[in-house]
Order: C-alpha cells, then structure tokens, then sequence
C-alpha cells in the first residue's frame, strides 16, 4: 500500500507507477492503522516478530524477512552482493591459520622427515589462500552468479580442509583439542562472512561441529571422553550462538541502512522526476535562458532602485499573430470540456508546427495565437519560415471548422523587426515581447482577411522570390497600418516548398518527419504516450540498476578511504563522525546478552572437565550473576512493560551515550577475563608440591600418572584459551562497539591469556604435555606455547574480521548521507521550479499539473458561473514607449512597466484580496479576476451579498490598482493613467496544452469586461448595468455614462463608478 501523493507524484503511466511506487514507498500512517487502531503491517515490516529479547533470539530471527516479495527480493539482491565482498576474509581468516600452523612445525624440534609431507601441505594451502586473497581483494575479476552459488562451500571446505589436515598430521593425542580454538573461529565465520542464507549456515556449522565432536570421541582416551566431548559441545554451540547472533543483528543493521538508504534514494529519484517534469512544464512557457536567470535569482536580494527585470533585445524577428476569426460566436455553445478540447487539438497542432518551424511560442490570448521565429537563437531564414507556419495554421483551421460545423478561419500576420522579449511582473509570468513592431504585427492580423497570410513589406524583403505574393492594401482596412507608411502583401503561393529556402534543407527534415497536416493533436498525444510507456516498461529495472550501480560504486573500500582515516577508520570531519556515532548508538544493546550466553557455556564446560572446588563454584556463581545483571541493565528497554522504569531508563542512557556505552562494555569484559583468571589461579594451586615432585619423579611412567592425577587435579587447562577464544568471539558480536576498542580488548585479553599459560599454568601444562606427547614430549612445542600462539594467531584474524565489519558500517552510512546530500540539492532545486511554476499557472491550476500525470484525455477545464473579470490598461504608455538610444532602445521604458505590473502583483499577497487571481499581463493591460478559487463555496441560493462579495474585492482591488499608480506617479514624476473595466457571469477556465499548458478564460464575460475597458475612458472603471446594480448593493456609486457598442453584444448600457459609500460594509477580509 502507498501513500497517493507518492503514487501521484511519479510522472510514469498509472499501471507502471503503481506497481514500482507499491515497492519502494511506506504507507502513510492512516494507512496502516486498521479500525480498531492498531498499526498494520505493511511490506516493510518483518515477519516472524516477537515482543522484547524474543525479538533478537536467532531461532526465531533467522526467519525475519520484508513481507513484501519484491523488496525482500531487492534487498537480498543487495545483500548478497554486499556479502560476497566479505569472501575475501575467509581467505585471509584461513591464511592467518596455514601461517600459524606452518610456524609450528619450523620451529618444532621433531623430526623433518615426519613432518615434510605436512610442511608441503601447508604451503601449498598458505599459497592458495594468497591467490584467492589477492583474487578478491585486488583483481576484483568479475564473477557470474553461477560461480558464486559454489564459492561460499569451496571457502568453507578449503578452510576446514586445513583445520583438519593439521589435526590428522599430529601425532598427540589431543590434537582434536587444541584444534577446537580455530573450529570455534570457523564455525563463527561461517555465519559473519559468507554470503548464505540462515539455513544454509546452520546446515555448515551443524557439520563443521559434528565432524570435530567424532573426531574428538576417536582421538581421545576412553577415560576423559565424554566429559571433554559434552565441554567442546558446549563450546560449539557457544559459537554458534555468536555467530547467530551475528548473523542476526548484521542482517538487521543492513536492513534498517538498507531501507533507510533505499528510502533517501527513493526520495532522491522521485524528486529528480518531479523535477524533471516542473523542469518540462516550466521549460514548455519559458525559455531555457530565462527560465535559468530567474531560478538563480530566488532567494538573492536584489539591489539598486529597480526590481530587477528579464528582458533581453532581438533584431532581426519576424512576429506572428493569428486569430480564430468566428471563435466568439461558438465558445458559447459549447461546455467547457469540449471548448477546451477543440482549442487543445488546434493548438496542439500549432505548437507541433512550431516545432517544425522553429518558432518561439509566445502565448496564446484567448483564441489569438502569436510567436516568433530568430529569437533567442538568430536565424537568417527566419520569415520563410514565419510564411512557412502561417500557412500551415490557415490549413489546420479546417479541422476546427469539420469538428464545430461553423465557418471558423484563420486570419494571420506578419511582421519582421526587433523585440524587446522577457517577462513582467513577480507572478504568473508569461513570456511576452513587446516593441513597436509587434504592435504592427498585431495590426498586420487584425488588418488582414480570415483564409489569408497578410505580411508587411520588411518581411516581404527576407523572403527572397520564395513565395508568390499579390498586394494587401492592409492601409484601407487599419489605421495604424496606414500611418506607418508600410506596403503590405498577402501570400498566394508556395514558390520553394519547405525545407527548400531554409537551414532545414541539410537536415534530413521534411514535411513529414514532424507533423502530417491530417495528424489531429490526440494522435499526437497517443504517439508521445506510446513513447512514454515504452520507456517506463523497464522503469522499475532501471530502478535496480540505478541502485545497483550506486552499491557497486559506493560498496568499494577506497571509496570510504577518501573520508576516513585508512587506520582508525574514523571520519575526518568531526561532524560527520559524531553523526555516525549517534547514529550507532540504540536504545536496546541487544548485543551485550552475548556476555551472559558465553560465561553460562564456560561455566558448564568448567564443571566438567576443571577442577571443581567451592573456590571455582563461588567465583563462577558471582561472574554469572554480575554478568547477568550488566546485561540485562542494557537489554532492559527492550522490556518497558516488565522492568521498572529507572532501570529501562539506565539502559538507554548507557546505551545512548558513545563513552557511557563503551564503559559499560569494557566493565561486562573485564568481569569475563576475571572469572577466568580467578579461575586459572585456582587451577594451578590446586597442585600441590608433594604432587609436582611425583610427576617429575614418575615421568617415565607416562600413563600411570597421568591417570592417577588427571582424575583430581587441572589436566585440561587448554579450556582456558578456548573459553578466551570464546569470550573474543562475543566481543566480536558487539556491532555497536568501536573497533579500536574491540582491537584494544582482544589484544589485552590475548597478552593476559599468554601470560596466564606460560607462567601462572606451568604444572597444569607440564601434566598436559605428558598427556600429548608422552615420551616424545622433549622434541615437541609445550603446549602453553602453541595454544597462546593459536590464541595470536585467532586474534589476528578477529581484528581483520571487526575492522572489515566497522568498515562497511561505516561505508553505509557514508553512503547514506551521500544519497541524502544529493537528495538535499535536488530538493533544492525543485522548490526553485516549484516557486517558478506557481509563478507561471494559478496555484489550484499549477497543483494538478504538479501532482498528476496529465495526458491528452485528462484536460484541465472548469465552468463557473458566477465570476468577475477585470481588465485594467495604461493607454498613455505607448506614447510614453519610445526606442531610442537614451532608453536603450526601449528598455528603460519597460523597466518602469515592470515596476509598475510588480507593484499591481505585490497587493494580490494581501488579506483582503486572498480570492483575486491574475490571470496574464499584455503589454501595458493586466487582468485578473474572482470566484475562481475552490477554497471558497459560493452558494447560488444566498444573498447577492454572499454570492458577489469577491466581486466587491475584486472593485476594491481595481480601485487599490489605482492608488498604487498614483503613487508611482509620484515618484517618477510621471502621469500614466489607468482605464479599467469589470464584468461579471459565468465564463470557461481551462488549460490549453498538458504538454505546453497555457491557462486562459473565454466567453462572453470575458469579452465584455474586455470591451468595457478599452471603451471607457481613462482614470475610469467602466461596467455594465448588470454589473453596476450588483456592486450597489455593496454601497458603489455609479454615474450612468450611456449605451455603448460591443462588439458581438450590441449596445449595453454602461456606467462609470464613481466611489464608494464609506459607510456600507466591507467584504475584504474572509
């Protein structure tokens, strides 16, 4: 189950989406809350939980598991692959062990010719575990999966090979014995490092014990064998215990990195798509220059006297305008959906042409379409091709004119100069060009006729004999036409068909590899969904390999080298490692019930084959007990319910803090080593001197004493090293312990228990040598020196182990703070497109484009019908308007309209006019309008008060447009005037283009309140009588101006408003 908004927020194919969403994103927590309150489980949980300590115990963990199949799938993708990186130290763990045992044999005084067959053995397994160390380690040889199925059991095999050729070549009798050290180390990393399932590493532990236990019940003496059998079999299931304990808490670390790094990364691709998509849709309204200027400058204080204004100047462009002539008279027949609809299939074609053209876009006015060709990347063939797109929009008006059953056309023109091109205003930018020649281009349209392309002479100039032309007379049908002086042409024909005449012509592009002129706009919608989906077919195996490539880059040591020290492993920015520090600390350190497991093992194994004194008994009780309580304290808050609160509480302050944490530990260790050394004490005074002159008088009589003192005194005391072999392997299992500290225990633990061996264990050795050598004893190694050799040895090998380990704790969270910082830009550059894209579509409108896949189907379009439209225009600026060197061509002059459309924006973030919506600026006129916002209900059936009182913000904002101006006026010492006009009734809202969105409103509304303002009169705000009678009724006073004519409405009475009743109330606020 997913949370929608994730769903949604992925601009894939609804079935794609879904099904990759559904893996990689948690609920939400309503999600997962069933109806009686408690928390479901979703594909994130595990299976097999258990309530307190349970829940680590390793015969019920071993099962755990995502219980969702493609995560659990994924995850032991990602595991696997980790884990077989850890091969390498089973290599080296097996190395350490041939060294050991080849050192030996060289320094062993017995015969060579006994020992050359073993000695070459040795070698050759010292050599084989070098290669395959240097095989993994170094070449990094690519292997297939294939050969990794085999690989972990050629390990494990090539490892016990040697641990028994070594035992089967000695001749003591308890060779098996002292072989049990390294057989502890085996079966421990069986579990730690090879990359197997918990059952599999059950099943090779089980084998690797069994085997040493029969070997054991052979090799040894009837007289000590089932003791000594029952004590190694503690001691194995001792280590197995670690190493599935091990096991367990490494499998859950990685699946909380796992899922904590998969979830930044998940975040981090969901947000580059989204990006991505903002990135097209801002992409799709400005231009890539401009739209990077802007995304630079949010944020950034802006200094000097001016707002800071994007606009740049071309020469050299030819404009188009083009209007659907007739459109007024069937937007209202037609609902909204349809309305919108036929003007997608139209522009949707228009936007394929300029494509094909390359043209600029500008923006779409209503049912007026206009773009550029030259601008912003200068082309000398710019007017062929402006000819080139005219004419083709005048053929695709036919599909209009079949769909609607009505004489639509297109009246077309066009003009070449230089624009000043940018954008106005601090929201719902629209990119626009403004200059003296595009206001002729404009007249060049409305001068024209419906069916025809209408261009001035300067365009005609740039056409080179391409086009059959015959003259316009565009000075008999427009006064602005004819005051310019300009001659005008209207296109016949086509002399040099396209490409022919342009850049395209060495291209390969032709008529046809852009757009058929049948293709409707929902073909080409289905052509760019088709593409869609055959790209999102392997989205979520892209997803894999994205996040496989990102383990495989990250998973390697020298990448976490460039931030660590390559000794301590400790991160060289102190932040960094006090994150990873708190990072490691937890509340529940289930790991200390190691210590516990190990001293009742070792204290079983005592009773059995050590002297058993009430000494012995007294210090084993007190360690067990002392142990116990440590770890417990630590456990505790695992048992919140159960445990008194002081002590849960000391649990977690221990565990939460990095020094308190590691006291704690080191305390635990100490009081282990101590009960052994107590103990180790005891056992070599259990001797007494009487007893130690017997055996050094009885020596010759090797079985007689031996079996007369080995029934009283200490015989075994190779289980000390064994137990500290055990003890090492649960400092191991302390995942939230620093290696240096596991480095600095091992290594005391290592010198106390050589110590111990060579000279507190003297006698208790002395009689185990005469139980392994018997006469031989004088040319073999004492035993006290192989075993603290072993001891060494198991040291070494255990340091590598827990260095390895820390290293990839530590690479995870490197990486995971890599996919986080990522994820961090990527946010950031989102909430600078989002901020953008709410400054481009109304945010209600921008939402639904942010948030859902918009396809051709799915349209953006609403009718309302109760909505006020303002239109509000300075008609002095055009005289005020000059391009001249002393503006900079203009410039300066649109530096001030800037000024002024940003001020007009700046009140729209006011209280009182929280419901008023700008809808575009053009040139020098700015609209907006009210009742658009789905916030707010209106009710058809209330009050006009009710109904209409955003059209009375919407006044009051008109009449604050006002007042601002006047107090630029004053600071500019200038007089621009504003001529306003309102209306109100129901009009259609919608966007044109899922692809290219365009947000506009037509009907009669809009055309009206359009009429009323460039009617009227300046410093006035002119409305119609329905209109005037409504805003009455809110305390307005109107003085009656006349009828006027309106276009396609005839003549409407109108009115001025003349102010406001200050008494009446106000419905600014909400």
């Amino acid at each position: 189950m997913t949370s929608n908004n994730d769903v949604e927020s992925l601009m894939l194919p609804n079935g794609v989406r879904t099904k990759i969403m559904a893996t990689l994103a948690p609920p939400p927590v309503s999600d997962r809350l069933d109806s009686s309150g408690n928390v479901r489980r979703s594909h994130m949980d595990l299976t097999g939980g258990r309530e307190g300590i349970l829940h680590y115990l390793p015969w019920w963990c071993f099962q755990k598991k995502f219980v969702h199949e493609d995560v659990e799938k994924l995850y032991q993708e990602y595991y696997h692959k980790q884990k077989q990186r850890d091969t390498v130290w089973v290599f080296v763990a097996a190395a350490i062990f041939t060294a050991y045992a080849l050192c030996l044999q060289c320094i062993s005084d017995l015969s060579l010719s006994d020992w050359t067959d073993k000695r070459i053995a040795l070698v050759l397994c010292c050599l084989v575990n070098v290669v395959a160390v240097l095989f993994f380690l170094f070449l990094e040889l690519k292997i297939s999966e294939a050969v990794w199925a085999i690989v972990p059991f050629v390990a494990w095999a090539m490892f016990y090979a040697q641990v028994f050729l070594d035992a089967v070549f000695d001749d003591r009798i308890t060779n098996w014995t002292d072989a049990l050290g390294w057989t502890l180390v085996l079966v421990y990393v069986i579990y730690v490092l090879l990359p197997l399932r918990m059952y599999s590493c059950i099943v090779l532990s089980l084998i690797t014990s069994l085997t040493h236990i029969v070997l054991i019940a052979i090799d040894l003496p009837s007289s000590s064998l089932i003791l000594q059998v029952i004590a190694n079999s503690l001691l194995l299931v001792g280590a197995n215990l670690m190493g599935a304990m091990s096991h367990v808490f490494t499998d859950k670390k990685h699946r909380k990195s796992y899922l904590e790094t998969r979830t930044a990364m998940r975040v981090k691709l969901e947000l580059e798509e989204r990006t991505r998509e903002q990135e097209r849709l801002l992409l799709s309204v400005l231009p890539e220059h401009v739209a990077e200027q802007i995304r630079n400058d949010i944020g950034e204080v802006v200094d000097g006297q001016f707002k800071k204004i994007y606009m740049s100047r071309h020469e050299n462009v030819s404009i188009l305008f083009a209007d659907i002539v007739g459109f007024t008279a069937i937007s209202s027949t037609y609902s909204a959906a349809d309305l919108v609809q036929i003007l997608n299939e139209l522009f949707a074609r228009f936007d394929k042409l300029a494509e094909k053209f390359h043209q600029l876009r500008i923006k779409i006015l209503g049912d007026c379409y206009y773009c550029i060709s030259g601008a912003p990347q200068e082309r000398s063939d710019h007017a062929v091709l402006c000819v080139h797109m005219g004419l083709s929009m005048v053929d695709a008006i036919k599909y209009v004119r079949e769909k609607t059953k009505s004489p639509v056309d297109m009246r077309v023109g066009i003009h070449t100069g230089a624009v000043l091109a940018g954008i106005f205003g601090q929201r719902q930018w629209q990119f626009d060009v403004y200059s003296k020649d595009v206001e002729l281009a404009n007249k060049m349209e409305s001068g024209g006729k419906p069916g025809r392309v209408h261009i001035s002479e300067k365009t005609f100039a740039y056409l080179r004999g391409e086009f059959e032309v015959e003259p316009g007379d565009g000075s008999s049908r427009d006064e602005t036409i004819k005051s310019s002086g300009l001659k005008t042409y209207f296109i016949v024909k086509i002399l040099k068909p396209y490409p022919n005449g342009t850049l395209d012509i060495g291209s390969g592009q032709n008529a046809d590899n852009v757009l058929e002129e049948t293709t409707t706009a929902e073909e080409i919608a289905t052509k760019e969904d088709t593409k869609m989906l055959e790209d999102a077919k392997h989205s979520e195996e892209n997803y894999r390999k994205r996040l496989f490539q990102e383990q495989e880059m990250r998973g390697k040591k020298r990448h976490l080298y460039q931030t660590c020290n390559p000794v301590t492993l400790r991160f060289k920015q102190k932040q960094m490692e006090d994150e990873y520090n708190s990072q490691m600390a937890n509340p529940v350190d289930e790991a200390t019930a190691s210590a516990p497991i190990v001293n009742l093992l070792g204290t079983l194994a005592h009773m059995l084959v050590l002297p058993r004194t009430v000494a012995s008994y007294l210090t084993l009780c007190f360690g067990n007990i002392l142990i116990l309580v440590l770890s417990l304290i630590s456990i505790s808050p695992a048992f919140p319910k159960r445990i008194p609160q002081s002590v849960t509480q000391l649990g977690k302050n221990i565990n939460e803090s990095f020094v308190k944490r590691h006291l704690w530990i080191f305390l635990i260790v100490v009081i282990l080593v101590l009960v052994n050394v107590l103990n180790m004490v005891l056992c070599e005074s259990s001797y007494s001197d009487h007893q130690v002159l017997s055996i050094n008088a009885s020596a010759a009589d090797v079985t007689t004493t031996v079996k007369r003192v080995s029934s009283e005194l200490c015989a075994n005391p190779q289980y000390f090293t064994s137990y500290s072999v055990l003890v090492l392997l649960a400092i191991t299992v302390l995942l939230h312990v620093s290696y240096l500290m596991k480095l600095g225990l091992v290594a005391a633990i290592t010198v106390l228990q050589t110590y111990a061996n060579v000279v507190c264990l003297t006698v208790p050795f002395a009689v185990s040598d005469l139980t392994g050598f018997g006469p031989q004893m004088t040319s073999a190694i004492s035993r006290k020196y192989s075993l603290s050799a072993m001891l060494g040895s198991i040291g070494l090998a255990l340091l590598f182990i827990n260095r390895h380990m820390e290293a990839a704790t530590r690479l995870l969270f490197k990486w995971k703070k890599e996919v986080e910082e990522q994820k961090g830009q990527v946010d950031q550059v989102m909430h600078k497109t989002v901020t953008l894209v709410y400054n481009i579509l109304p945010q209600h409108v921008a939402n639904i484009f942010l948030k859902t896949n918009m396809r051709h189907d799915e349209l953006y379009s609403q009718s309302y019908t109760e909505v006020g439209v303002l239109f509000a225009s300075m008609p002095n600026f055009s005289d005020f308007y000059t391009e001249e060197s002393v503006n900079n061509q203009g410039l300066e002059c649109l530096r001030f309209l800037n000024e002024v459309i940003s001020d007009f924006d700046a009140l729209l973030k006011e209280e009182r006019f929280f419901d008023i919506i700008k809808i575009k600026t053009t040139g020098a006129t700015y609209m907006a309008a009210s009742g658009l916002n789905d916030n707010v209900t209106l009710q058809g059936d209330g009050s006009i008060r009710e109904r209409w009182a955003h059209l009375d913000r919407l006044t009051q904002f008109a009449l604050a447009l006002k007042d601002t101006l006047q107090k630029l006026n004053a600071e500019s010492f200038n007089n621009f005037i504003l001529r306003m006009g309102i209306n109100h009734g129901p009009i259609i809202a919608g966007v044109i283009g899922a692809r290219k969105p365009h947000y506009d409103m037509w009907g009669n509304t809009v055309n009206v309140a359009s009429r009323m303002e460039s009617t009227g009169k300046a410093g006035c705000i002119q409305v119609v009588e329905e209109t005037a009678n409504i805003l009455k009724e809110f305390g307005y006073e109107f003085e009656q101006r006349g009828m006027v004519q309106v276009k396609g409405k005839g003549h409407l009475m109108t009115y001025y408003l003349i102010g406001r009743n200050q008494r009446s109330p106000s419905t600014s606020t909400k």
